[in-house]
């Protein structure tokens, strides 16, 4: 009975624990949205031609969907563009800015790392893609059948043993 509510009460210490970490990982995160949106913002963008039929691009460059921006007659955009939203955009001084940090740039490299070790690896054993692709479907579709069984096993041989343990030796 003792051992019950000892279990129980550990259970709810660790549920107001979670709660607790829970709560102020919330307010950090409304704290985080309290600051300036435009803070967050970051556009990027590439000029594109969608229409290939000159009518449709003609159509699409047409006065009732474009519009000037920031009144100006020569600088046209869409009425959806985003830059209808700015009120100015700073000029680029040219310069490629690394936006990574000593500590971040190693944990990109072990990202690429993990993310390319899988072909690295069927390379090296001369595996082609479509055997190493066979294979992920088969892992995925059916699972480790292995591994569950060995779960089961360790389960039943658990639910064997004694709740309190006990030995035998006189220590006195």
């Amino acid at each position: 009975m003792w051992h019950e509510a000892r279990k129980q009460e550990r259970k709810i210490r660790g549920l107001m624990v979670d709660y607790k970490k829970r709560a102020e990982r919330r307010r950090e995160f409304y704290e985080k949205i309290k600051l300036d949106p435009a803070q967050f913002v970051h556009i990027y963008g590439r000029p594109y031609k969608i229409h290939l039929d000159p009518a449709t691009a003609m159509a699409a460059e047409g006065p009732q969907s474009m519009m000037p921006w920031q009144g100006h007659t020569d600088n046209m955009i869409d009425r959806f563009d985003v830059r209808a939203h700015l009120d100015i955009i700073p000029e680029s001084d040219g310069k490629l800015i690394n936006p990574f940090n000593r500590s971040e740039d190693e944990e990109e490299r072990q990202c690429n790392y993990e993310r390319y070790r899988s072909i690295v690896e069927n390379e090296a054993a001369g595996l082609s893609e479509e055997q190493s692709l066979h294979q992920i479907h088969i892992d995925e579709q059916f699972g480790c059948l292995n591994q569950s069984h060995e779960e089961e096993n360790t389960k039943k041989k658990s639910e064997n043993k004694a709740a309190i343990a006990f030995t035998y030796d006189d220590s006195t």
